[in-house]
This record gives C-alpha cells, sequence and structure tokens, in this order.
C-alpha cells in the first residue's frame, strides 16, 4: 500500500518541508494540498482498492498466470501488446491527440516528451488491460525499450527535474490507483534497442 500512496506524498511532504508565508509554523494551508487530499479520497473511496490485502502463497512463489504488456511510443503515438502465458491476445495504437498536448504541454512530434510519452504507454495498456488481473491473482510484468518509464512503475516517484516530472507524477498517480490491487507490484523488463 506504501508503495502505490508514494506519488500521492511527494506533494505533501513538499508542502511540510517549507514555511508557507502567513502560516504558523508547523501548519500548512489546505489549497497547498487540495489536489492530494482529492487523490487520497478517490484512492480510499472506491476508485483504488480495499484497505483489506491478501497475499496468497502462489502469487509469493510467482505461480499462476502470466500476463505480459510490452508497450512503446514515439512523439506522434502510443502502442501496446497484451500476452497471458505467452501468447499475444491484445493490442492497441494510438495516436498523440490535442487533448494529450494540452494536458501534457509537448507538441506533436516533439521529442520533448518523449518521457512523458513513454509513460503514458504504459498506463494506456494497464488501464486497458486491467480487467485481466482484477478477478485472479497473476504475475504482471511490463515490458519497455524506456528505463525512466520502467523505474516510475516500479517506484511509482518520478525523477525531480526540468523532464516533465509534474507531468510524469500525474501518470505515476493513475497508476498507482490502478495498481494496487494487485498482491505485488509489476515485474519491469527492458527491452533494449538497437
Amino acid at each position: 500500500l506504501l508503495v502505490v500512496m508514494r506519488p500521492f506524498m511527494q506533494p505533501i511532504w513538499a508542502a511540510w518541508g517549507s514555511h508557507s508565508p502567513g502560516c504558523t509554523p508547523g501548519f500548512i494551508w489546505a489549497r497547498q494540498i487540495e489536489t492530494e487530499t482529492e487523490w487520497f479520497r478517490a484512492f480510499f473511496t472506491g476508485n483504488g482498492a480495499s484497505i483489506e490485502r491478501f497475499f496468497s502463497l502462489d502469487a509469493h512463489n510467482r505461480v499462476g498466470t502470466v500476463v505480459e504488456i510490452g508497450t512503446d511510443a514515439s512523439p506522434w503515438g502510443l502502442g501496446g501488446w497484451l500476452a497471458v502465458d505467452g501468447n499475444i491476445v491484445e493490442y492497441f495504437t494510438s495516436p498523440i491527440s490535442e487533448l494529450d498536448v494540452a494536458k501534457y504541454g509537448f507538441a506533436i512530434g516533439d521529442n520533448a516528451g518523449q518521457q512523458v510519452w513513454e509513460a503514458l504507454a504504459i498506463l494506456v495498456a494497464v488501464d486497458r488491460w486491467t480487467a485481466h488481473w482484477n478477478r485472479q491473482r497473476i504475475i504482471l510484468k511490463v515490458k519497455g525499450d524506456n528505463v525512466s518509464a520502467l523505474v516510475l512503475l516500479i517506484k511509482m516517484r518520478p525523477k525531480t527535474g526540468a523532464d516533465g516530472s509534474p507531468k510524469l507524477a500525474i501518470i505515476a498517480r493513475e497508476l498507482a490507483l490502478r495498481l494496487v490491487s494487485l498482491s505485488f507490484p509489476p515485474d519491469a523488463e527492458h527491452t533494449p534497442g538497437v
């Protein structure tokens, strides 16, 4: 539970660690963490999982259905495939839309948004295929050629910096809401490029 809550906590820690003008020391303004409290409300009221967690011995021993997701992205589009026990059963392709541009601030064709598009491809795939593990305990493997997106998936915390990390934080929060029902975090596997 703590791993999937990490992307919700980072802005709260930042607010606690800084002094707010006009605020009594040791306190913060509610509006500083208003967005995060909305995320927590969604997390604990049905958009996330219940607080009760089950950890089966089979899941710990890595026994069960192996569900693999492979993703890739470019500055023009996203794509992914789903394999169950080694057989590809579904795939998706999606162009970068004007809504994506408005939300994430990178133009179509601009490679500056590559990290965001790679992480978004993972989010779209996880969102699209969540039903494959909501019914049973599975071993989830996510494959991709972008190390930063895979690290985001595992750690649920984007790197700080000017590389779109506030946008990546949004994707990390969405991923957390979708992956909280898993007993164990997904495996991330890097697919090396040419």
